[in-house]
């Protein structure tokens, strides 16, 4: 199943100083979201693919954002 097609990118660049808390946004790269969540810690990892309709495409980690235990918000990994 492929990845969401492209989003109108230059309206969500333009909403980022409206919305501080968004720690990340890139529309303009293809892929998905893979979390891992313990009682202690929750990591968030991006992953980008060159083509989407490519099962074989190269898969590699654009991101990765930490949540931790008794912490405010989300820091980069």
């Amino acid at each position: 199943m492929p990845t969401s097609e492209k989003g109108n990118n230059d309206l969500f660049e333009a909403a980022l100083p409206e919305n501080p808390q968004v720690r990340y946004c890139n529309g303009r790269q293809r892929g998905y979201l893979s979390c891992t969540v313990t009682p202690e810690l929750w990591t968030a990892d991006l992953w980008f693919v060159d083509d989407i309709v490519d099962a074989g495409s190269p898969v590699r980690r654009g991101a990765s954002y930490v949540l931790e235990d008794g912490q405010l918000g989300a820091q980069a990994a």
